[in-house]
């Protein structure tokens, strides 16, 4: 990021990020859907979104749904926390045939980053590549998965309110009880 007149030079997005951004924390939601809805969502429009309830329902349901979660951020980002389960897109790729085949083609593959952009992308090249693989990408992605209360983990797997949030513009959309990093 550089400063440039009272803003922040996002690099990753090529974008001026304000410095500030909503008070409240439904306020904040409310941006982050409404960016990606009306900004990202375009990019990919026939892959399939998901929801941070819908993903929190499939959690609790003991493994009747299989689910793989991939991790669409930098190695930076994945560094400080990520969702519990998921592997890194770099992962993904190396291994993505073996992990099907082990599925038994019952498995959702899941593509998420910070709001759900560089995961849309990268959902819709994937659904390209394997168009008989359910895929979705999640809508949000962690901004709307903190807001609803779901876990993330650091590197060793416990519990953290830390994530990495890409961008200042997108740490300002996360819920208070967030320990942005940037």
């Amino acid at each position: 990021e550089d400063r440039k007149m009272g803003q922040l030079f996002c690099k990753i997005c090529d974008e001026m990020d304000p410095v500030g951004g909503p008070t409240d924390d439904a306020k904040r939601r409310a941006e982050c859907l409404s960016l990606y809805d009306n900004k990202y969502r375009s990019g990919f429009r026939e892959v399939t979104d998901v929801n941070a309830e819908e993903l929190l329902r499939i959690q609790r349901t003991d493994g009747l749904v299989s689910v793989l979660l991939v991790d669409c951020r930098s190695d930076k980002e994945i560094a400080v926390s990520k969702l519990p389960g998921s592997v890194s897109q770099k992962e993904f790729d190396r291994r993505s045939e073996t992990l099907l085949a082990q599925s038994s083609g019952k498995t959702e593959v899941v593509f998420y980053c910070t709001i759900g952009a560089r995961s849309g992308s990268a959902a819709r090249a994937f659904g390209a590549k394997f168009p008989g693989v359910k895929v979705a990408n999640f809508r949000g992605s962690l901004i709307e998965w903190a807001h609803a209360g779901g876990e993330v983990v650091d590197p060793n797997g416990r519990p953290t309110k830390r994530i990495h949030a890409c961008a200042r513009k997108f740490g300002n959309m996360m819920p208070e009880r967030v320990e942005v990093v940037v």
